[in-house]
């Protein structure tokens, strides 16, 4: 039986023996003797081991000629010390390998210039690799080495906890092979859980154990380093990436989508086209480069992660490879699956969710629209280009956005002087405000000011405009309007932190809140956004006692309240909306004629006076009488008021004024007081109810005073002319008060104190208006003004002829503050704006900055109802100044469809004339596409109807059309440099609207093209199918096709081209292609191609 060799104690004897044999178990050889066993295990086995690891050592770190510090890996060092000795007793070769890998390992010679820290760091960085892949290498990773590793790599981490300021200052500022070692060793730091790591090994002191602080401190030094240095950590850059199809499944301004797989899954790969030009590319690669950093640092479960980059699959593009989303964005996934109330509300709390981690780690979104909110295979939201946007959209233009983005802007990024800001910035803040946009979109499925373009979308929310709740088909939740509300506000301070509203959004409880009963629109729900009091104007609101008592004061330094018309205030500039400001004005102005009621009622036809005596006639100038209306009394006072102070009566026959003795007059002061303002506290009247609310209850008992005829005194008649009553009108009566409509209208004043008298029937005396301006609608109106201190417009459809007879009837009673609040109830509610009508044309010129249709709305009904405003305005004394110039600049931006109807027909010639002249300042390179698809959906609809009107709208749609013509050719080279032909060319997806579009661009270019711009004309095809290759067939073809016929026009008359100065700044490659089979001498050749050109001229810029 062979003895085991490897456990045998026994000595081994010197001289030969033959029995028993010895085995190796490790080989299984068998052997006579056993010096020759002993001899075969210390060298055979023995040897091989420690050549193995000799070998190992030079294989994976003899080849890496980097140096590191000597306190880099030391207990690693010392194993590696510890193999060569023993190494080096039984081969000299195989030593002096180990020792060559030591001396490697444990001598530095470029760590003089850096910190010993930042030193530590290349070194760790540069040697852990090769030590972790020869740990790997080993046969059952050695123990002895892996624990000596683990060790060195938890005193790295705590010299990169432990490391100061200055050298997290100083990293930033490392570059080449250093700055990517670093980059590697922070990437393994920061992300240890990469799937690239396969060795098993990771650093045992994560960040996320140490302070919060310290973690987001290194991401930022990552940041930092990857955006000065230019590199990512060598585990972004993949390989292996395998397209699905060669045809890109979406795209945009930004670039491209495609489909992939990487490691056995689905892959989004987006290559983004700002990453491909030459120019400029130096600044777009840093930001490339830092937002990736960025993205590689986010975690989150509603949050997109970056996999990696990839240079491969598209031929040298750079391309950001995400995960594949099932669903697409979340409104394809709501096209797909259907919408429910419960399953909207998820889907926002998880965008508010992945927002708010995005605010958690210190990252703004500042792009966020339902494009780029995606939605997995379970149902789950993703956010997506929260870091790429930033730089990718550098290049999009706010026409070529996504469609929807420019509508979930917030205001401070369209114009960032109003607040304060010295740029462009996205905060949290703005975010929270395209929070509640997508809120929106998502639960109503209608974007933003769905009746807006995207210019007027803008204004609208420039003017500090929110979403109105009635345009939604589905019904919104109390709550959830709050939440939405809460991010609409107009100063970015205001506006709730998103963590907040994911809290609220998370403890909604949906079918419950869908009770009819809990989802109607209630005053507390819709109230108004506030907006930032910022004008010197602004009226701030009246809210309790004390803000009432001292108004007075405050608006009668602020508020002419003779004036009849508000202060012009442009909109950029007016932190409150008008309608708003009016009705401030208007309820301070009601307010201040029930004072001067209640100080002065003996001038006002009172019916009751108090004395404090047995009723004798006090001294003159000592007179403690106190005067009123028994109409307020009757209507407000209290049972407890009528006890204590219409007890003893002295003259109680009806219709004599009722004299009551023998009360405490200055207690019952501060009684009237409260009867006549609603102001201050009293003893008979203890209602809980305060500010607002006292507001509220006084409006409500004068108008019930009024619409009861309660203790009335005069009659209010509008008397019919005789057309009017042979078609059926009736005279119409309402019973009023003469002390209240005496105090509130200096008409009324007027007439009933004047000489002129007036007729009387059973004590009450009738005052006769004329129709027009009033009708019955218009008189109740007016009577509801004058006893509530505001128009009553909220449940009434009026229309155009109404609204405006108001004006004429407050202009008639000498209700200034009334004409105030029609007026912008026009502006703004019925005209949704009017292309801010406040501001002179100069500023508004600064405004619109050029644009055609900036500033106001362009929906249809505003279309029909800008003519019949700018009739009525110009056609009733005193003219409005406000509503006429908005209406002329209404007028010229609904050209188009807005040009084709009766009314516009109707209007005068010079009215008509004077909006082409208009238009005609409009017709600029900026706004020429958009007014060529105008006209030509205006010619659209002329051809769908019939009457002798439509030949004048034609007459105006074709001499706009000229011009146009005109400024598309003359001034082609800006013409096409615009947005609106770059989204046309620079796609190759099939679009009927844009093939559309594009046919009007190629006859308006026929039609318009003359000898000074045919050559230009032709230099600009050429040169869009050179920059564009890659265009739709449809759009290839026809430009070809166009060009060649221009080639064809200009070669038959070449030298009325020439002479008209056809020629001046095309390039010469141009005119030697126009001229080249055309047959003419040396000499005029030779004068035509030297002719001057100007490198500003050309197309591409």
């Amino acid at each position: 039986m062979p003895v085991d060799l490897s456990t045998r104690r026994t000595p081994i004897p010197l001289w030969p023996e033959t029995d028993p044999s010895w085995q190796c178990t490790k080989c299984g050889a068998v052997f006579p003797h056993m010096n020759l066993a002993r001899l075969h295990l210390r060298v055979k086995h023995k040897f091989r081991l420690f050549t193995a690891r000799a070998e190992a050592i030079e294989r994976c770190i003899v080849p890496s000629t980097h140096v590191a510090p000597p306190s880099v890996y030391k207990h690693s060092a010392g194993v590696l010390a510890g193999w060569a000795y023993a190494v080096g007793r039984l081969q000299d070769e195989v030593a002096i390998r180990s020792h060559h890998a030591l001396t490697i390992l444990s001598n530095s010679e470029d760590a003089q210039s850096l910190s010993p820290t930042i030193a530590l760091l290349i070194g760790a960085a540069r040697h852990r690799r090769p030590l972790i892949t020869l740990a790997s290498t080993l046969e059952g990773r050695d123990r002895e080495f892996v624990s000596a590793l683990t060790r060195d790599e938890e005193e790295i981490m705590k010299a990169i906890v432990s490391m100061s300021e200055t050298d997290r200052l100083e990293i930033s500022r490392v570059t080449g092979q250093e700055a990517a070692d670093i980059l590697n060793l922070l990437d393994m730091v920061l992300h240890p859980a990469s799937p690239s790591d396969s060795d098993g090994l990771s650093f045992k002191v994560s960040p996320s154990e140490c302070d919060p602080d310290l973690e987001r401190s290194l991401q930022r030094v990552f940041v930092r380093l990857c955006e000065s240095s230019l590199q990512l950590p060598h585990r972004l850059w993949l390989s292996q990436v395998h397209l699905t199809e060669r045809q890109p499944v979406d795209g945009g301004s930004y670039g491209e989508i495609y489909m992939g797989t990487y490691a056995g899954r689905s892959v989004a790969l987006k290559s983004l086209r700002v990453l491909r030009h030459r120019e400029d590319n130096a600044k777009h690669q840093k930001a490339f480069y830092r937002e990736v950093a960025i993205v590689r640092g986010i975690d989150h479960q509603h949050v997109c992660p970056i996999i990696g980059v990839d240079r491969d699959s598209l031929s040298g593009v750079t391309c950001v490879v995400l995960p594949w989303m099932e669903y697409g964005n979340v409104l394809q996934y709501l096209a797909k699956v259907g919408w429910s109330p419960e399953d909207a509300v998820r889907l926002i709390h998880q965008v508010a969710s992945g927002l708010a981690y995005l605010h958690d780690q210190g990252v703004v979104h500042g792009d966020l629209h339902v494009g780029n909110i995606l939605v997995d295979a379970d149902k789950n939201i993703h956010l997506a280009d929260f870091g790429l946007a930033n730089f990718a959209d550098a290049a999009m233009s706010c026409s070529s956005a996504q469609p929807g983005a420019t509508r979930c802007m917030a205001p401070e990024i369209f114009d960032p002087v109003r607040f304060r800001l010295p740029r462009v910035q996205h905060t949290p803040a703005s975010d929270v405000y395209s929070f509640g946009q997508v809120s929106w979109q998502i639960y109503t499925g209608e974007i933003p000011f769905s009746d807006l373009g995207n210019y007027q979308a803008m204004f609208a929310i420039l003017d500090g405009k929110s979403q109105d709740r009635s345009v939604s088909e589905r019904p919104i939740p109390n709550a959830l309007w709050g939440i939405l509300q809460d991010c609409w506000y107009f100063e970015p301070a205001q506006r709730a932190e998103i963590s907040s509203l994911s809290q609220r959004l998370e403890n909604l409880d949906i079918p419950r809140l869908l009770d009819p009963r809990r989802s109607s629109p209630t005053p507390e729900a819709d109230r108004a956004i506030e907006q930032p009091e910022q004008h010197e104007d602004a009226i701030p609101d009246l809210t309790d006692d004390e803000q009432l008592s001292g108004g007075a004061e405050l608006f009668g330094e602020q508020i002419d309240l003779v004036s009849c018309e508000v202060k012009d205030i442009i909109p950029g500039k007016s932190p409150k909306s008008h309608l708003a400001l009016a009705t401030a004005r208007s309820t301070e102005a009601w307010l201040q004629d029930l004072r001067t009621l209640l100080h002065q009622a003996k001038d006002y036809f009172p019916d009751v006076v108090w004395q404090s005596g047995d009723g004798k006639e006090i001294e003159t100038g000592h007179s403690t009488d106190v005067w009123g209306h028994s109409a307020i009394v009757s209507s407000r006072a209290s049972a407890d008021f009528h006890k204590n102070y219409f007890t003893s009566i002295l003259s109680p026959n009806s219709g004599s004024l009722a004299r009551i003795v023998d009360c405490d007059t200055l207690l019952l002061g501060r009684e009237l007081q409260y009867l006549y303002t609603a102001e201050g506290t009293t003893d008979s009247f203890n209602s809980p109810v305060d500010g607002q609310g006292r507001l509220d209850k006084l409006r409500g008992e004068l108008t019930f005073m009024w619409q009861s005829g309660l203790k009335s005194d005069a009659r209010v008649i509008v008397s019919m002319a005789q057309d009017q009553q042979s078609n059926g009108l009736a005279d119409v009566t309402h019973h009023v008060h003469r002390f209240l409509i005496a105090a509130r209208s200096p008409y009324f004043l007027d007439r009933l104190k004047g000489s002129h008298p007036l007729e009387e029937s059973n004590g009450a005396v009738t005052i006769r208006l004329p129709s027009p301006p009033f009708s019955p609608p218009t008189l109740h109106l007016v009577l509801g003004w004058i006893y509530s201190g505001t128009l009553d417009l909220s449940e009434r459809s009026l229309n155009l002829e109404t609204t405006l007879s108001l004006l004429r009837g407050a202009v008639y009673l000498g209700l200034d503050t009334m004409y105030d609040e029609v007026q912008a109830y026009i502006v703004e509610e019925m005209m949704h704006g009017l292309f801010a009508a406040y501001a002179p044309f100069d500023e508004y010129e600064t405004l619109a900055g050029g644009a055609w249709a900036a500033g106001g709305c362009t929906c249809r009904r505003c279309a029909r109802r800008t003519p019949r405003i700018l009739e009525l305005v110009r056609k009733y004394e005193p003219k409005n100044e406000v509503l006429e110039r908005g209406a002329q600049r209404a007028l010229v931006a609904h050209f188009g469809e807005g040009w084709c109807s009766k009314d516009f027909a109707d209007l005068p010639e010079a009215t008509r004339r004077a909006a082409l002249k208009g238009l005609a300042e409009r017709t600029v390179p900026l706004n020429v596409f958009a007014l060529l698809y105008a006209s030509q959906a205006g010619m659209k609809q002329l051809g769908e109807v019939k009457g002798s009107w439509v030949t004048v709208c034609r007459e105006m749609l074709l001499g706009a059309v000229d011009k146009i013509d005109q400024v598309l050719c003359a001034e082609a080279v800006e013409c096409f440099r615009q947005q609106e032909w770059l989204e046309i060319v620079d796609t190759y997806v099939d679009n009927v609207e844009q093939d559309q579009k594009f046919e009007w661009i190629i006859d308006a270019i026929q039609r318009g093209m003359g000898d000074e711009s045919a050559a230009v004309l032709y230099q600009i095809l050429r040169q869009t199918l050179m920059t564009y290759p890659d265009t739709n067939p449809y759009v290839q073809i026809h430009v070809e096709r166009t060009y060649q016929d221009i080639l064809r026009w200009i070669r038959g008359r070449w030298k009325q081209v020439w002479q008209a100065g056809g020629f001046n700044g095309v390039e010469p490659w141009v005119k030697s292609e126009i001229l080249r089979d055309i047959d003419t001498d040396d000499e005029d050749l030779r004068k035509i191609l030297k002719e001057p050109y100007a490198e500003s001229q050309t197309f591409i810029r």
